[in-house]
C-alpha cells in the first residue's frame, strides 16, 4: 500500500480527514489552531527563558561587570511573571516568603 492511501481492512488506522463529518473538521480545526497557539506560547516563553538564563550567566559565571544584580533581578521578577503568570507568580512568591520565614524561624 502507498503512503497515505487509506486502507479499508486495517482497523487501526485512523480515519482520514475527508471521511469526518462537518462536525468533526470544525472541532479538529478548532484544536489544531489551539496547539498552534499553544505552540507559538511555548515558543515564545523558551526565548525569554533562554535570555534571562544568559544573563544571569554572564553575571554570575562571567562576573561581567556590564550587567548589575539589580538588572539580574528585574529580569528574573518579569521573566517569571511571564512565563508563570501573574497569579501564579504571586501564590509561589508567597509560599516561598513563608518557606523562607519558617526556616529562618528555626535556626538560632
Amino acid at each position: 500500500m502507498k503512503p497515505g492511501k487509506y486502507n479499508d481492512n486495517d482497523p487501526y488506522q485512523f480515519r482520514m480527514y475527508r471521511e469526518l463529518s462537518e462536525k468533526e473538521r470544525k472541532q479538529l480545526g478548532e484544536k489544531i489552531k489551539r496547539l498552534d497557539i499553544q505552540c507559538d506560547t511555548l515558543i515564545d516563553n523558551r526565548m525569554k527563558l533562554l535570555k534571562a538564563l544568559k544573563l544571569i550567566y554572564r553575571k554570575h559565571v562571567c562576573d561581567d561587570q556590564n550587567v548589575s544584580w539589580g538588572e539580574v533581578s528585574q529580569c528574573l521578577l518579569d521573566t517569571l511573571c511571564e512565563v508563570m503568570g501573574d497569579k501564579a507568580y504571586q501564590e509561589w512568591s508567597e509560599s516561598e516568603r513563608r518557606r523562607y520565614e519558617t526556616n529562618a524561624e528555626v535556626k538560632p
